[in-house]
């Protein structure tokens, strides 16, 4: 169940700073899928992790069919203290989780159940929105949508104490206004008793897909939120031809102050974001291929971009290999330093030390995105990295393995919640 992985193994690293020293590396599950898609860290240094569950026994369990949400908390040294699963009996996959000023928690997600802890959902899916008590016990729980699909990804706390919730719709109707076509950004307030205060619906124009992943607030009271836009064409091949990064930004006083896409002609799709110094940071993939009219390495590749408030591009750069390379998280590590996570299955040009399938992949680059460093994680299986976060130099990061090797020993069966921390230096 667990290794712990002592710093003198540098040199499985690719060391260009030797900032970056594996302290833990540990999988937790049952004998189907446990998976971490988001993690954060508490003032007293211990670590909630939000995610889902498909097992039917082991350490973590549905308690009632198909996926649950996942809770669960462990201690600075990464020993579990508790665990609690909440759904139905059909899908419930929680994407986020946030701390709130009482001490508990707010987890959203995507729920198809309309039973166990459910109180009511259109069976294709819905916001999910669960309240719980600094001991994970469930105080009350709402759905959220129309009778499409809708889906949460994203949840913080505001500067008024509201709940903000970002994600898509494909609904017309229910507690969805304005929805245009396919897929729309969908964000919504709610108070902490889980009242709807507000909403706001986004869509790039006809035929565009658009889905909302992350969202962050500033201090001023203005609103980010970014994911992807999407073309389809709908009168010939009924694909997408056109993926580009998409941001909004909602004023102080709630309305949509503009609405941009980011890219060339390839695909790319953004999934996290910090505001730092005066500017964005964008992370996600961009697959720009390798020809003469590409810069791209590859394959998918991580993307970092730059921009101003206003939405205005200052710079973006693409790392990686020549297979699939994509970043999920971006956390400020220190002065003018930042690691972005995600996964890669390249073996080349930025990636060394490569285990095996997909690996966990960390990257420190500087506000200019100058790569510092840059290392792998995993082990001969799958080994996937979908969420960060910092406290005192020690990074924490969440996602699922496969893997009963390299940096992981035990797998319970299918994918196993993966929880990684790496020391920091200033």
């Amino acid at each position: 169940m667990r290794r712990f992985l002592a710093i003198v193994f540098i040199c499985f690293a690719i060391v260009l700073n030797a900032e970056l020293i594996i302290t833990n590396s540990l999988s937790f599950g049952g004998n189907g899928d446990d998976v971490g898609n988001d993690i954060i860290v508490l003032a007293d240094g211990s670590i909630v992790v939000a995610g889902y569950t498909s097992s039917t026994e082991g350490l973590f369990y549905s308690k009632n069919g198909q996926e649950d949400f996942l809770i669960a908390k462990f201690d600075d040294d990464l020993n579990l203290l508790w665990w609690k699963a909440y759904g139905g009996s059909r899908r419930d996959i929680a994407e986020s989780i946030v701390q709130s000023k009482d001490g508990g928690f707010v987890v959203v997600g995507l729920t198809e159940s309309s039973d166990g802890d459910v109180s009511t959902s259109d069976r294709l899916g819905d916001f999910w929105v669960i309240c719980l008590s600094p001991e994970g016990d469930l105080l009350w729980e709402e759905t959220f949508g129309g009778s499409s699909q809708d889906h949460a990804y994203d949840v913080i706390v505001s500067r008024e104490e509201s709940i903000i919730v970002a994600g898509y719709t494909r609904s017309n109707d229910g507690d969805v206004i304005g929805h245009v076509w396919g897929e729309d950004f969908w964000i919504i307030e709610l108070s902490f008793t889980g009242e709807l205060i507000r909403q706001w619906t986004i869509d790039g124009g006809n035929n565009n897909e658009d889905l909302a992943r992350k969202l962050i607030q500033l201090e001023t009271g203005e609103i980010y939120v970014t994911g992807y836009s999407a073309f389809k064409d709908v009168g010939i091949s009924c694909n997408y031809v056109n993926v580009q990064a998409a941001i909004a930004c909602i004023d102080n006083e709630g309305n949509l102050s503009w609405y941009l896409d980011y890219g060339d002609r390839f695909h790319e799709s953004a999934y996290d974001l910090i505001f730092d110094q005066g500017n964005l940071m964008i992370v996600g993939e961009m697959d720009a291929g390798t020809s003469m009219f590409s810069s791209g390495l590859g394959g998918k590749d991580f993307w970092i971009l730059s921009i101003d408030l206003d939405g205005e591009e200052l710079w973006s750069k693409e790392y990686g290999g020549t297979l699939t390379d994509t970043a999920r998280s971006i956390n400020r590590i220190g002065e003018n330093r930042f690691a972005v996570a995600g996964y890669t299955t390249s073996r080349d040009i930025n990636v060394k030390g490569s285990r095996g399938m997909n690996d966990g992949w960390i990257i420190v680059v500087d506000s200019a995105g100058k790569l510092l460093e840059a290392r792998t994680a995993g082990g001969s299986g799958d080994d996937l990295i979908f969420a960060s976060a910092l406290e005192s130099g020690q990074a924490y990061f969440a996602g699922y393995t496969t893997s009963t090797d390299g940096d992981l020993e035990i797998n319970a069966g299918g994918r196993d919640l993966w929880i990684l921390s790496v020391s920091i230096s200033k």
